[in-house]
C-alpha cells in the first residue's frame, strides 16, 4: 500500500510539473507573438525547385477533388491558438462544399500551420505559403470543418494538408522574391523579413513560375479571372 501511495504521489508531482511547463511554454509563445517586431524575428523555409514542381503537378490533378472550394477576403492578423496558427476571414464565394455561405466569418487553419520556438531560432510554418493579406481575396481548397473542441466563437475550417504546399492562392498578382540568406548551409530557412511580401516561398524562379502558372489554371477553371 505504501509503495502504491508513493507511486501515486510521484505521478501527481510529474503531472503538476508538466502542467507548469506547458503553461510556461504557452506564455512564452504568447509573449513572443505579441511583441511588436515578432514577424521580423522569425524564419521561414523555402521549398526546393524539384519538390515544388512535383507538388504543383500533384495539385493540378487532385485539387478539384477537394471536399470544399471557396474564396475568402478581409483576413485579419494571424492568431496563435494552442500552438497552431489561424486567421479569421470572411467567405466571399462558395464554389464547392456544404455548410458555408457567402458572408460567413470563419477561422482558417491547418494542422501544419505552426509557430515553432527553437533554442537558436523561431520559425513560421505555413506550408510555403505566406500569411493572408487583408486587402486580397484568396482561393482556398479546404479539407473539412473542424470539431469545435476549443469552443471558438467562429467555426474553424482546415485547408487541405495532403500537399507540401498549402492550396491557398491570392486572386491578384503578388511578386515573389528569393532569399539566399540561409540560416545555415544545411537548412532552407531564411529571414521572414526578406520574403514577407511574397505569396510563396521557393528557392528557384522556375518553381515560383510553376506556382503562378498553377494559379492561372485554377482561376480559369473556376472563372475567377
Amino acid at each position: 500500500m505504501i509503495r502504491i501511495r508513493w507511486t501515486c504521489i510521484v505521478l501527481a508531482l510529474l503531472t503538476i510539473a508538466m502542467l507548469v511547463l506547458g503553461l510556461n511554454n504557452k506564455k512564452t509563445y504568447t509573449d513572443k507573438y505579441h511583441e511588436p517586431d515578432f514577424l521580423d524575428t522569425v524564419y521561414v523555409a523555402e521549398l526546393s525547385e524539384e519538390m515544388t514542381l512535383t507538388t504543383v503537378e500533384e495539385m493540378e490533378k487532385e485539387l478539384p477533388d477537394s471536399p470544399m472550394i471557396f474564396c475568402v477576403k478581409e483576413a485579419e492578423d494571424i492568431e496563435l491558438f494552442h500552438g497552431r496558427i489561424q486567421q479569421k476571414a470572411s467567405v466571399s464565394r462558395v464554389l464547392k462544399g456544404e455548410g458555408l455561405s457567402e458572408g460567413d466569418t470563419i477561422l482558417l487553419s491547418s494542422n501544419s500551420w505552426t509557430y515553432t520556438v527553437d533554442e537558436t531560432y523561431t520559425s513560421l510554418e505555413r506550408e510555403f505559403v505566406n500569411i493572408l493579406r487583408n486587402d486580397t481575396e484568396y482561393l482556398i481548397f479546404g479539407n473539412r470543418l473542424e470539431d469545435n473542441i476549443w469552443n471558438t466563437s467562429d467555426p474553424v475550417y482546415l485547408v487541405e494538408d495532403e500537399y507540401l504546399i498549402a492550396p491557398v492562392f491570392a486572386l491578384k498578382d503578388i511578386p515573389n522574391t528569393i532569399s539566399e540568406n540561409f540560416l545555415s548551409p544545411d537548412t532552407s530557412y531564411v529571414p521572414y523579413s526578406e520574403v514577407k511580401d511574397n505569396e510563396f516561398f521557393c528557392r528557384s524562379q522556375k518553381g515560383l513560375d510553376a506556382l503562378v502558372s498553377l494559379k492561372k489554371t485554377l482561376f480559369e477553371k473556376y472563372n475567377l479571372n
